[in-house]
């Protein structure tokens, strides 16, 4: 399998995360919006980028090129199983996918909020049809930015 993250993969990150600085926010808590989130503390944006990244990798998500440089998240793809295209695909028989969109918020000057929500996706990579619904379980990605967490400590 070819690897994805090459050198202008990074160069794109860092000039996103460069652009953090701007939204910065006060407050020291998680995301009360997001479906799942942890703070970081004593990390920079591009070292917590750098593990986000490594972590949802490694959990078997594939990063999804972002087009829009004024946006600040790094989103991840993942197929689902049979029994998730059975439960939610459309007659197509198309495999289901998720998608997880996370963000990274500075806060201060000594720490980092990931916050990530979760989609189900239908007819993936389909510029026309492409679909995304929210899903409202935070299970596995709670679980993926904790893990985000511990690896920075």
């Amino acid at each position: 399998m070819k690897k994805w993250w090459s050198g202008w993969h990074w160069a794109a990150l860092l000039a996103i995360c460069g652009g953090l600085g701007a939204g910065c926010r006060s407050t020291q808590g998680p995301d009360p919006e997001s479906m799942a989130s942890v703070v970081v503390p004593g990390r920079t944006v591009l070292e917590t980028a750098h593990a986000v990244s490594e972590v949802f990798q490694a959990a078997g998500y594939q990063p999804v090129p972002q087009h829009r440089n004024n946006e600040f998240r790094l989103v991840f793809d993942i197929r689902g199983n049979g029994t998730d295209t059975v439960l939610y695909g459309d007659f197509s028989g198309e495999k289901v996918w998720y998608r997880a969109k996370v963000r990274l918020v500075t806060m201060g000057t000594d720490s980092v909020m990931v916050s990530c929500d979760g989609f189900r996706v239908l007819d993936h990579g389909d510029g026309h049809f492409e679909s995304e619904h929210k899903l409202s379980r935070r299970g596995r990605y709670q679980e993926l930015l904790d893990k985000v967490r511990t690896r920075l400590k």
